[in-house]
């Protein structure tokens, strides 16, 4: 058997076609859900991290500390997804 040489073997297909993103549109969808996903990771996990490490702040607290958020988020984006849903 000859010796394989590396990069002498092609490569496997990418899985996401690239050039789907000359579509505007996708690259637009895309690019926007890139920036959501930042932004919620950014407001699920960083503060947690930063009061529990530099804070000193316990589980419990941090909890307690982010508990009166949870009913104001939820209810603030019922609110906007409602009425996004009439006014089409």
């Amino acid at each position: 058997m000859p010796p394989s040489w590396p990069g002498s073997c092609p490569s496997p297909p990418p899985i996401v076609n690239l050039h789907l993103l000359k579509n505007r549109s996708l690259a637009a969808g895309a690019l926007f859900s890139l920036v959501i996903g930042v932004g919620l990771y950014a407001t699920t996990y960083l503060p947690p991290v930063f009061l529990q490490g530099m804070r000193g702040y316990t589980a419990c607290e941090m909890g307690m500390l982010r508990l009166p958020a949870t009913p104001l988020a939820t209810g603030a984006a019922s609110f906007i997804a409602g009425s996004y849903g009439q006014s089409r």
